[in-house]
């Protein structure tokens, strides 16, 4: 036996794809034109999970801020620490990235192997529904 749909039923579904396809199409569009530039500096009142940290803090030896752009403005904010352990406390993370920039300036130019996330804040929606 065949089951046939009611035609409400296939409008809906129809109507359902094409919306879905469209919010597709408009984050792949966003994605596409977004880039990732290096910042100077953030505002730390902004950070939800550490506005203690302050932008000499996010910006000093082995640390650096990075923001996602689209269309001119900035969508988002991260801020990584570049180190060769994983730290347990802010304090160590403050030595052990200085410590991993400092080898790199003295070695070979590496920088530290384990990228360590601070941050990372969201500005904006990135898909409009």
């Amino acid at each position: 036996m065949k089951k046939k749909f009611n035609p409400r039923i296939k409008a809906r579904l129809r109507k359902n794809r094409q919306a879905l396809s469209k919010k597709f199409d408009n984050f792949f569009s966003w994605v596409k034109g977004a880039k990732l530039v290096e910042l100077k500096e953030c505002n730390p009142d902004e950070d939800p999970v550490r506005p203690e940290l302050d932008n000499k803090f996010r910006t000093g030896f082995g640390r650096k801020i990075y923001g996602v752009e689209y269309q001119g403005e900035i969508h988002a904010v991260m801020c990584f620490a570049y180190t060769n352990e994983v730290p347990k406390s802010v304090d160590e993370l403050e030595k052990l990235s200085t410590d991993a920039f400092l080898q790199t300036a003295m070695r070979d130019q590496t920088g530290g192997q384990i990228a360590l996330h601070i941050l990372f804040g969201q500005r904006k929606k990135a898909v409009e529904s």
